[in-house]
């Protein structure tokens, strides 16, 4: 009985290996594909029932499924390996098959081909030879590779936007090329554009007048800065001062000279270009007498200003005295170079009656004791007028930051109101060196001390071609900084209980022997003393501010706006919210329409933001977007009618 068993078993046993190598060849995992852009259909060729067969797909970019009939989307182009594998159990869940298959894809670049080469371009103002090309291409991506050629035998150049200057005048054919990479087995995606452009003869112009400004060391009152302002200097003219004292000549753009001795020196400036195929060259010289006083006391005004165009009128020209050292007794005087009489203010406006190019001077004055010359001051800078169907509305500045491993090296940021990326740009760092053209410049100064820093933006109207002009100077220490110099200065003020016009300013900066106060009241005049006080004129907002001088490279400053109740118009402002993150607004009230005029000005009295709307009668709310302003103190002024409304507000 037993044997029989195990015949019996023996048997079933064979019976049933045989059957499980059989069903192993019912798994195959092979499948096709379906392919539509980037967009993958996946069908096996053994479906298998639902419950006792297992898909497991691998897309071949890290994606996975286990669905019978998967679709999958790809996010790019390429070669994919896909890796499909079955599994089939009994009904009793034992594994009786398995099988795995791979297949490869290719899937190509469906992006269009949708580039459309373009550019434009614009001569240089002084080099007519040197030309500025935009790439304006439609539809480029940052990957696209650039090749311009110039139609004069030079080599390509393969930036994005490009510079060249032409050796000789004549008609070249200039080709913008822009090439996009796609796969390999895909057409490449080309556009090309080329232009005919005229390079003209240079006219053979001597238009140099050279001329120059000087400020007094305040240390050392015999050390002299000179500052060449020739106008249409260019890089390639010379230069030769002299000094007067029997020095020999130096041949720096601007000079600095120390006397041996105080007296009386004539200085002269000559500059010199060679015309080309001109066998004359072309030469002017400009001479001023400088007076060296003695060493006491020093003479240490160093003349300076700013301006900015009136939104409305663009003949209308506000100026700003700026001078270093400035005393409330010092006198000043302003010629506008427009004929018109001298201005005797501290902060004037002028009304030019013609639009074109002017040379405007602040001269400034100080008696000293008797038996020794007056201090005196000059500087001058050139303005543009422009016609009022060009609106001018650059209003060039600057911030200036200081590298803390070298102190000498400062970084400047152009922080132009309205400035474009076509506007060019010339920063004058004050020390001699070339003139920089760059946006956002460094510089490394040579040695530690003060430099008066000038950035001049430029921008050409069409169609008229005149140039719209704005220059902006300040000066800055350059040197390490000193470990007592991170006094907090600052101030408060109050209204006199009488007088409303009448403000106690309080000095609350730590005092420090020999430490020095000069106050600017916003209104034009400025005062000394620690502590003082002010009557306005008029009410309405004034930016007062406060200077105070510790020592050479140790100056600081605060300025806050003091507003002031107007009687005759009562129309102050109340800006909301306050402090503003995105949106300032403010409430006026209107007894017939009119247009309101809506101005904001920055602590430096620049305008940074300006528009215009329709007043109907009753209220009005004006809304200004202040979301990119950085974080300070603004002052809101609402003009329609006759009327003048103010307020200030804080950028958060």
């Amino acid at each position: 009985m037993k044997l029989k068993i195990y015949l019996f078993s023996l048997i079933a046993g064979l019976f049933f290996l045989q059957n499980s190598k059989a069903q192993l060849t019912t798994c195959n995992a092979g499948f096709t594909v379906g392919i539509n852009g980037y967009t993958a259909s996946f069908v096996p060729l053994m479906p298998g029932d639902s419950i006792n067969t297992y898909h497991n797909w691998s897309f071949g970019d890290g994606s996975a499924s286990t669905l019978v009939y998967p679709v999958h989307v790809y996010a790019n182009p390429g070669v994919y390996i896909i890796k499909h594998v079955i599994k089939r159990f009994t009904p009793n869940g034992a594994p009786y098959c398995a099988d795995t298959s791979y297949q490869t894809i290719t899937l190509l670049n469906t992006t269009p081909c949708n580039l459309a080469a373009n550019f434009t371009y614009l001569k240089d103002s002084i080099n007519p030879k040197k030309v500025y090309f935009t790439n304006t291409t439609l539809n480029i991506n940052s990957g696209d590779s650039v090749k311009w050629t110039f139609g004069d035998n030079t080599p390509p150049e393969y930036s994005f936007n490009a510079t060249h200057t032409y050796v000789n005048p004549g008609t070249y054919n200039v080709c913008l090329r822009v090439k996009r990479n796609v796969p390999a087995g895909t057409p490449p995606c080309v556009s090309e554009i080329c232009k005919a452009i005229v390079i003209d003869s240079p006219v053979v112009i001597c238009n140099l007048q050279a001329y120059f400004t000087f400020a007094i060391d305040s240390i050392n009152s015999n050390k002299v800065r000179f500052f060449n302002q020739t106008q249409n200097l260019l890089p390639g003219d010379s230069v030769r001062w002299n000094f007067g004292d029997g020095t020999p000549f130096n041949y720096s753009v601007n000079a600095d000279h120390i006397y041996a001795q105080p007296g009386t020196y004539t200085v002269c400036l000559r500059v010199k270009r060679n015309l080309n195929n001109v066998g004359t060259p072309c030469v002017s010289e400009f001479c001023k007498v400088v007076v060296i006083q003695p060493n006491t006391p020093p003479c240490n005004i160093q003349a300076n200003f700013s301006y900015v165009f009136d939104s409305l009128n663009h003949n209308k020209v506000y100026f700003t005295n700026q001078t270093v050292n400035f005393l409330a007794t010092d006198s000043i005087r302003w010629n506008f170079g427009d004929g018109s009489p001298f201005n005797y203010s501290v902060n004037p406006n002028h009304t030019y009656a013609l639009p074109g190019t002017y040379t405007v001077c602040i001269r400034v004055k100080r008696n000293m004791p008797s038996g020794i010359a007056p201090c005196v001051s000059e500087f001058c800078k050139i303005i543009i007028i422009q016609s009022n169907t060009s609106i001018c509305n650059i209003q060039a500045n600057f911030s200036n930051a200081v590298t803390p491993a070298n102190p000498l090296k400062i970084f400047f940021t152009n922080q132009t109101v309205n400035f474009l990326p076509t506007d060019s740009i010339r920063w004058n760092f004050g020390d001699g060196t070339p003139f920089s053209y760059q946006v956002n410049p460094d510089h490394t100064y040579a040695q530690p001390g003060l430099y008066n820093v000038c950035i001049r933006v430029k921008r050409t109207l069409n169609p008229s071609n005149i140039p719209c002009i704005s220059e902006y100077c300040r000066q800055i220490y350059v040197g390490p900084t000193i470990s007592n110099c991170n006094y907090i200065t600052d101030f408060t003020s109050r209204l006199d209980s009488t007088n409303n016009r009448k403000v106690y300013f309080t000095n609350i900066s730590p005092v420090i022997p020999g430490a020095t106060a000069y106050w600017s009241f916003g209104d034009g005049t400025t005062g000394t003393g620690w502590n003082t006080s002010h009557i306005y004129a008029n009410g309405g907002s004034y930016n007062a501010c406060l200077k105070v001088v510790y020592s050479y490279n140790c100056i600081k400053e605060k300025c806050r706006i003091i507003q002031l109740p107007n009687a005759t118009t009562a129309c102050i402002l109340q800006p909301y919210p306050n402090p503003a993150s995105f949106n300032v607004n403010a409430t006026v009230h209107l007894t017939q329409p009119a247009t309101i005029y809506t101005r904001v000005y920055n602590s430096q009295n620049i305008i940074v933001r300006q528009k215009q709307q329709p007043g109907f009668v009753g209220f009005n709310t004006v809304t200004v977007n202040v979301a990119t302003l950085p974080i300070g103190i603004y002052r809101l002024v609402i003009n329609y009618g006759n009327k003048e409304c103010r307020g200030t507000f804080m950028k958060n």
